[in-house]
């Protein structure tokens, strides 16, 4: 089984640009309504939609009181250190600090993106995606 989030986005086109200089996902469809962007591997990593189109009219009620409400998104890399940095470059509003999550036992950090999506990126470590 496979889950791919779907966000729903002001601009498809912004939010895949952010999302792949920081990650170095690569966008697979492109478009102003939507967008599919996937990791170097081809993986499918995350959906892009805009509000407001006639077909999906769901997505409006989706986000009553704003975009990005109760979602954080997690994403596992493999040099968190490069990531935190080009976050920082990128003037993205860091949340959390790249620090030790004690809990989880990873080091993590989480940004908000300009929809208001949290996303917490965190190092991969011995070859998964997550430490159990």
């Amino acid at each position: 089984m496979t889950t791919i989030p779907m966000i729903c986005v002001e601009s498809v086109s912004a939010t895949a640009k952010v999302l792949c200089e920081l990650l170095g996902w690569q966008s697979t469809h492109g478009g102003d309504e939507f967008d599919e962007l996937a990791d170097a591997n081809g993986r499918r990593c995350v959906w892009l939609h805009t509000l407001g189109v006639p077909e999906h009219p769901r997505f409006a009620d989706n986000h009553r009181g704003g975009l990005g409400r109760g979602v954080a998104l997690y994403v596992f890399v493999d040099d968190i250190d490069a990531v935190y940095q080009r976050a920082r470059t990128l003037g993205l509003k860091i949340v959390e600090p790249l620090e030790q999550n004690p809990n989880a036992g990873f080091r993590e950090f989480s940004f908000v993106e300009s929809n208001g999506y949290c996303f917490s990126v965190a190092e991969r470590r011995d070859g998964g995606e997550m430490v159990s």
